[in-house]
């Protein structure tokens, strides 16, 4: 009996920073062309396009060439020129110098040029659809952040809209994953939903902060650095809007290992006042977090400055 053996194709993926490596499965290229015509990067899908386009004029040149004298005027000593002409017949281009004159030369050139018209159509379809397609910009802050909020431990993820547009309607979740291990002792990747303060946003534009409270229902009540370790946990933040500027829902997600969580720390203010009552954003520091000791104490000390604050007219002497 003959025994076929099967190469197991490898794929490389990447979810929210986090490699990962499938195979065992077929790589259905042209079954799932759409979709991976639309998820690749740009480079990748331009290269793609000029690997077809070189491929299929090479095809063409090659059954031009299989019968002499089918094209007029083809300069015998250089046959390359069959490849220019394939690719002035499937871009319907011509110049009138080189043309079929055989029957067989019209049949393939028909061909081509029906092949060209598909494939520019192709190409227009997925160009259009990959520039017309709706993309959220949003931007998380590289760290969550625990520590106490209005007294009570709290878990906080800052997120922000970068097109600084308004979007309608916006939602956020927040997602907790961790390692289980069953009474079989069987190890499960388990995910859990965490309660935020406020999930909904009628109005995001500019910044939203993300609270989850700490308390005795939450899963993270009790939790310190070594546990989420130990279970490898995960946070994940997914969040949506209507964009009034493409009239479709935009999402984003971000996911964040145990390690990126900063125990006792906040984020640093970005969105102050100005006198004219101009309200002023700043993104530098939109990533950026402060122990949240060392906010307690400069709060301290601005109260006790104040406390002994004298002024001047209270030195000067008392007239009798």
């Amino acid at each position: 009996m003959k025994v076929h053996y099967h190469k197991p194709h490898v794929r490389r993926l990447s979810f929210g920073g986090r490699q990962v490596v499938s195979t065992g499965l077929d790589a259905p290229i042209w079954g799932d062309f759409y979709h991976n015509a639309m998820t690749k990067t740009w480079p990748v899908f331009m290269a793609g396009a000029v690997v077809v386009f070189l491929a299929l004029n090479l095809i063409f040149a090659l059954l031009f060439a299989l019968v002499p004298g089918c094209i007029a005027n083809l300069p015998p000593e250089h046959p390359f020129y069959l490849f220019y002409f394939s690719v002035e017949t499937l871009s319907t281009v011509g110049y009138g110098y080189m043309y079929p004159q055989t029957h067989y030369g019209h049949v393939v050139a028909s061909t081509e040029m029906f092949c060209g018209l598909v494939y520019a159509a192709v190409m227009t379809g997925l160009i259009f659809a990959r520039f017309s397609r709706p993309k959220a910009r949003f931007i998380f802050a590289r760290s969550p952040t625990i520590s106490m909020h209005d007294g009570v431990r709290t878990f906080s993820v800052r997120l922000a809209n970068a097109r600084h547009n308004v979007l309608t309607n916006a939602s956020a979740r927040l997602w907790y994953l961790r390692d289980e291990v069953s009474a079989e002792g069987v190890t499960y990747r388990r995910f859990y939903e965490l309660r935020l303060q406020r999930s909904e946003n009628p109005t995001f534009a500019l910044s939203w902060a993300l609270f989850h409270t700490i308390d005795e229902t939450s899963l993270l009540y009790g939790v310190r650095p070594e546990d989420l370790e130990a279970m490898r946990a995960d946070f994940i933040i997914t969040a949506q809007g209507l964009d009034e500027s493409y009239g479709s829902i935009v999402n984003a997600r971000e996911r964040y290992s145990y390690d990126d969580v900063r125990w006792e720390h906040r984020y640093v203010d970005i969105i102050r006042r100005k006198p004219n009552g101009v309200i002023h954003i700043d993104m530098a520091k939109f990533h950026d977090v402060e122990p949240i000791a060392a906010v307690i104490e400069a709060a301290g000390e601005a109260v006790l400055v104040e406390a002994i604050e004298v002024k001047p007219e209270e030195l000067e002497p008392q007239s009798e």
